[in-house]
This record gives C-alpha cells, structure tokens and sequence, in this order.
C-alpha cells in the first residue's frame, strides 16, 4: 500500500509479570505505556483478545473508548492471525 507505514511495539505485560507472554492478558494500561508517546499513527490495531467478548473492555476495566480517548486515535480489535493484521491494515487504509 503506497505511503503506508507501520509501527509495531513490543508490550511488557508489567500487570502480570514480564514471564507471562499470553496476549490475552495483557492490559490497556500496559499497552498504553508502550506506545503514549511514540508514534504518530492514526489508528491502532489491537489483538481481539485482549478484550471481553463484546470487545469493549480490557482485562483492567479499562474500555477501547477510554484507550482512544487517552491516545486521541481509534482502536480497532482485529483477530490475532496474520490473515486479521492483513484485514485490519487494509480496512484501516480505506478509512
């Protein structure tokens, strides 16, 4: 995709300890402490399964709403495969 570019983090989960590697435990907290700061992206893209089955809430309470609000992007849950980081690079290019 022309003039596309891509930051990707590693998120420490600091919620649960460094040696839990489970993307589904990490938190928004945890997550926002990765990125606050470091990129100048429009929209971010984040594991579905980081958030309840509504995909609303994170582990932490805290909702995709506030996590846009404390970034001043969207958060857009995509599924945790290559075929959903695909799918949410291109639907988030056609914005």
């Amino acid at each position: 995709i022309e003039g596309l570019t891509i930051d990707l983090f590693k998120v420490e989960n600091r919620f649960f300890g460094q040696s839990v590697t489970v993307t589904g435990l990490l938190t928004a907290k945890d997550i926002l402490k990765s990125i606050i700061g470091k990129t100048t992206a429009d929209l971010l893209l984040v594991p579905d399964i980081t958030l309840d089955s509504e995909n609303e809430v994170f582990i932490d309470n805290v909702t995709l709403k506030d996590m846009e609000e404390s970034l001043g992007i969207q958060a857009k849950p995509i599924a945790p495969t290559p075929e959903g980081l695909l799918k949410g690079i291109i639907d988030g290019n056609r914005r």
